[in-house]
Order: structure tokens, then C-alpha cells, then sequence
């Protein structure tokens, strides 16, 4: 076969697996030492690639700290998606925010660096940051919106910010705490938006 033809797919795979190693190491050494005593030098030795080689991938430590949350949620919130119950907003809220926080508390440390430097990112991380949130809300409101969620009157996409808002709040309280418990984290964000929810009472809610 000739080989030339192999060379694109070889080098796609090769970047790719150089993202992973890049974003591996970074998580650990975020978790370990901080993102302010984390350089872009230290995460290409720990890679073992040249520094220049960091950029192509990301062009600044801000992207490399999007990248790293970016994966850390999209993994858990792929699994805990592939697994929604298959109706009730609540069930499903319960779900998937179950789901976040256990990844959060699965790696605290780490996830402590990533909730304080996402919250206050800028420029294109904070840009990439806000188009993940959007969806999520957009997501929650589609759940919301289902016949029977919410108490009358109420609007589907308010309620979906307000259990994003609730879910923020759950998790900050939550990782201040030495060990994060994930379903003291989920009963709190219940606590917060009971007033948006019709009860459940066995239905589809």
C-alpha cells in the first residue's frame, strides 16, 4: 500500500495523541502545583515535545485550562447523557448534575484550580467557556419546557438558569469542603430550585 497515501491519517493520529499527552499533563501538574506555578514550559518537558510544539495546540495557558475542563466535563457528561432516564426534568436534572459532581469530586484538587481560574477566564477561554454553558442551559430548558415540570406561570428558561445558578453555587460549596460529598451537592441544588417544580408525585416529572 502506498504509504503516501497512509501520511495524513498518520499525522492526524499523532496530533491527536499529543493533545491527550499535553492535556494529561497538564491536569496533573495543574492539580499539583497550581495553575499560576504551571508554565507552558513545564507542561511540554512533562510531555516530552518542544514548547512550540504546546502552541500549535493551544495558543496560550488559558486555552490549555479550557482544553482540560473541557475534557474533564464532556467525559462525564457524555456517560451520564448515554444514560438519562428517559423522562421527568427532575429525574434527569438529578441525573446528570449527579453525574458533574462526581467527576468534580472524583479529582477535588484539580477540579478546585479549574472552578477558580474558568470563573474568571478571558478572552477565547472565557468565549469557549460560555458557548458550553449555553448549551447545557439550552439543554435544561428543553427539560423544563416538558408538560407538568414546572409550577404554572413559570417560564422554561428562567428555571434553566436557575438551576445552572444553583448548580454553580452547589459546587463551589461543595469543593470548599476537604472531602466534596456529591449528594450533599445534589440535594442542595434540589433545595434551591424546589420552588421552580411542581412536586413529584410518581409522574413523569
Amino acid at each position: 500500500m502506498n504509504t503516501f497515501i497512509q501520511t495524513p491519517g498518520r499525522r492526524a493520529a499523532r496530533k491527536s495523541a499529543t493533545r491527550s499527552r499535553l492535556l494529561a499533563q497538564a491536569r496533573r501538574l495543574f492539580a499539583e502545583r497550581g495553575f499560576d506555578a504551571t508554565t507552558i514550559r513545564d507542561v511540554a518537558a512533562e510531555a516530552g515535545v518542544a514548547v512550540g510544539t504546546v502552541f500549535v495546540h493551544f495558543p496560550d495557558k488559558g486555552s490549555l485550562l479550557a482544553g482540560t475542563l473541557a475534557e474533564h466535563l464532556e467525559q462525564a457528561l457524555g456517560r451520564a447523557l448515554a444514560t438519562l432516564p428517559p423522562d421527568g426534568a427532575r429525574r434527569r436534572i438529578r441525573h446528570v448534575l449527579g453525574a458533574l459532581f462526581r467527576s468534580y469530586a472524583k479529582h477535588p484538587a484539580l477540579s478546585r484550580v479549574l472552578v477558580k481560574e474558568m470563573l474568571f477566564a478571558e478572552g477565547e477561554p472565557r468565549r469557549e467557556a460560555q458557548r458550553d454553558v449555553d448549551a447545557f442551559i439550552a439543554r435544561l430548558a428543553e427539560w423544563c419546557a416538558e408538560p407538568g415540570a414546572l409550577r404554572p406561570g413559570l417560564d422554561p428558561g428562567d428555571a434553566a438558569h436557575a438551576v445552572f445558578a444553583a448548580y454553580l453555587a452547589a459546587l463551589v460549596e461543595g469543593l470548599a469542603q476537604a472531602r466534596p460529598r456529591p449528594e450533599r451537592m445534589v440535594a442542595r441544588v434540589e433545595q434551591l430550585v424546589a420552588p421552580w417544580f411542581a412536586a413529584e408525585n410518581g409522574g413523569s416529572r
